[in-house]
């Protein structure tokens, strides 16, 4: 006879009463098939207990649980889906992102027509006239060291005066604004881990970083961020509406939520790398 049980609690219950019925004839066996009869009820136990945790997690979601929508399984695409009659590519009203051409290229390279005319003419001594052209967009990465020297000299009435370095100019050998600003970029925007990313500087630039010197530099603009943080969190705090989404993340091997919360927020154009207006991010954990 098959049972059929629709709840664990209906399979502990019968775990039990089968126990009990064993133990008003276990007398009648030996004392090594009493021990491994209970050891089998034991584990029935302990699997029920398993499988109920298991299928707990499994049925919970977002809607009946207080689980975040970012744990919830992910819905399988409709492989058949039928065709929507729609061209391929951008459709109509789409913004274009296509290349124009410019007014002013930086380098032009003209192409001659070589050889001869079918009169015997040499083509290199005709009068030449632009008939078309086409632009390649290139990227040029120069590096590029500049050396701060001081200067000293003495007055007249024998007293030395001595130039000064530029504030931020403090050892022998650093990186600049611009290689600390790529790295603060990729970092913190692009979220390239710093392995990677000192990698990644020393095969574009050629200037091989360390993951110390990543994190060093990550670590300063934290500091210099700190007051413009503190403006983005009272800025979310005045939003009727605060725009946060979530999403799992793993920091130093422990389970969190990434909340980022997204508004406009002007900002003063205080160097080439700064905009105008940006989107601003404050994010936090709940670990």
């Amino acid at each position: 006879m098959t049972i059929v049980f629709k709840t664990y609690d209906e399979v502990r219950v019968k775990v039990k009463s089968n126990r009990e019925l064993f133990d008003t004839e276990k007398h009648l066996l030996s004392p090594p098939v009493r021990e491994a009869v209970n050891s089998t009820f034991d584990i029935c136990l302990f699997l029920v207990d398993k499988l109920e945790e298991l299928d707990n997690k499994i049925s919970k979601n977002s809607s009946n649980s207080s689980n975040p929508s970012s744990t919830d399984p992910k819905k399988k695409g409709n492989k058949n889906k039928g065709k929507t009659g729609k061209n391929t590519g951008g459709q109509p009203g789409h913004k274009s992102h296509n290349l124009k051409m410019v007014a002013n290229p930086s380098v032009v390279v003209t192409h001659a027509p070589k050889g001869k005319c079918d009169c015997g003419k040499n083509l290199s001594s005709i009068d030449l006239s632009p008939t078309a052209a086409r632009q390649v967009f290139e990227i040029e990465i120069i590096n590029k060291v500049v050396e701060h020297q001081t200067l000293s000299g003495f007055c007249s009435c024998g007293i030395k005066h001595c130039g000064e370095f530029p504030v931020g100019v403090n050892a022998s050998t650093q990186y600049g604004e611009s290689v600390r600003g790529i790295v603060s970029y990729l970092s913190a925007y692009q979220i390239i881990p710093s392995e990677r990313l000192a990698e990644l500087m020393g095969d574009l630039f050629n200037y091989p970083l360390s993951e110390g010197t990543v994190d060093n530099i990550k670590n300063e603009g934290m500091v210099h961020l700190s007051n413009f943080e503190s403006k983005i969190q009272d800025a979310i705090l005045k939003q009727k509406v605060g725009n946060v989404d979530e999403t799992p993340i793993r920091v130093g091997g422990h389970s969190g939520y990434l909340y980022p919360s997204h508004l406009n927020f002007q900002v003063p154009n205080t160097s080439k790398l700064s905009v105008k207006s940006v989107e601003s991010s404050f994010r936090y954990f709940l670990m």
